[in-house]
């Protein structure tokens, strides 16, 4: 969100930044209020008085754990109890299943006994990194792709190997059309 040149950054638990988006915030309330399209012009609003709160407040830098509660407090401030609830559980669940999941990566030859294995904690932002180096991708459709490939794997998933996620973030930029071949394939004929 921009007030002149100036843009609200959410700091993200990686350390990352990215730009605070409305339609973000809005999409997260909607879900919290069940989805239904009755609910969604409730939902616009509360996203907008967040951001509007954001900019009375000078909040330019905000963590995404406080944006978390911000948007609780509004919700409970609102009479949708239900759904801070549901968002909070949402939100525990999901960090419960971050600290689960891990990247496994068994060392080359020669540098630790074959039967050890390295293990990193799961990072989105190294994934969406990846994303953007190895394809091009611009930092928009990369943390697109990871996410879906977060959502899959925390579903799915206590551990990944690493060759593993790098060949699933490969068919997913492909699968999304976004492989240099798939671009080269939809162009139109001369």
């Amino acid at each position: 969100m921009k007030n002149g040149s100036r843009m609200v950054l959410v700091v993200k638990r990686g350390g990352g930044t990215e730009p605070f988006k409305l339609e973000k915030l809005r999409r997260c309330f909607w879900q919290a209020l069940g989805g239904e399209g009755c609910l969604f012009q409730s939902a616009q609003c509360l996203a907008q008085a967040v951001g509007i709160y954001l900019r009375r407040e000078d909040r330019w830098r905000i963590s995404s754990r406080a944006l978390l509660e911000i948007a609780m407090r509004a919700l409970r401030q609102t009479g949708y109890e239900d759904a801070a609830s549901q968002l909070e559980g949402y939100h525990r669940r999901r960090l419960g299943a971050r600290r689960r999941l891990k990247v496994t990566q068994a060392p080359r030859p020669g540098e630790l006994a074959a039967s050890e294995m390295w293990t990193f904690r799961w990072d989105r932002d190294w994934v969406t990194r990846q994303i953007e180096q190895r394809w091009a991708v611009g930092r928009p459709a990369a943390a697109v792709i990871s996410a879906d490939i977060e959502s899959e794997l925390l579903e799915n998933k206590s551990h990944i190997d690493r060759q593993a996620l790098l060949d699933l973030i490969d068919e997913r930029v492909e699968h999304y059309g976004l492989a240099p071949w798939c671009l080269l394939a939809s162009m139109p004929a001369r």
